[in-house]
């Protein structure tokens, strides 16, 4: 029975553990990096840029990363991470159905399925 009791506490701390890390929020120190080692340049964006009034929403922090190449074209994505996470939901249930859209945390990012799949 102990061991049973053992078993069960560290599966039931590995799923918590493992929900608490895929919750987090990105750093915006951290996303840029992944993006620029994989040939992305990041570029800071204002709200307006994308329709947000920062007054209403405040924004921790926002910026594009994208890629051109001539065979391939255009590749990009925004992130956005708001201060407040019923203010990241709002968005995210916002642009999913017309965007392809991920959210992490407070972080919402949109764009390409590529670059979406590095966020």
């Amino acid at each position: 029975m102990k061991k049973f009791i053992t078993i069960t506490s560290i599966v039931v701390l590995a799923v918590v553990l493992a929900t608490m890390l895929m919750a987090c929020t990105p750093s915006e120190e951290s996303l840029k990096k992944k993006f620029s080692e994989n040939g992305y340049a990041a570029t800071s964006v204002s709200a307006s840029t994308l329709g947000i009034d920062e007054d209403e929403t405040p924004i921790e922090y926002m910026f594009l990363a994208g890629t051109f190449s001539l065979k391939e074209g255009l590749d990009g994505v925004y992130v956005v991470c708001f201060t407040n996470s019923d203010d990241a939901k709002a968005y995210y249930d916002k642009i999913k159905e017309s965007e392809n859209a991920k959210k992490k945390g407070n972080a919402v990012a949109y764009g390409s399925e590529d670059a979406l799949k590095l966020f």
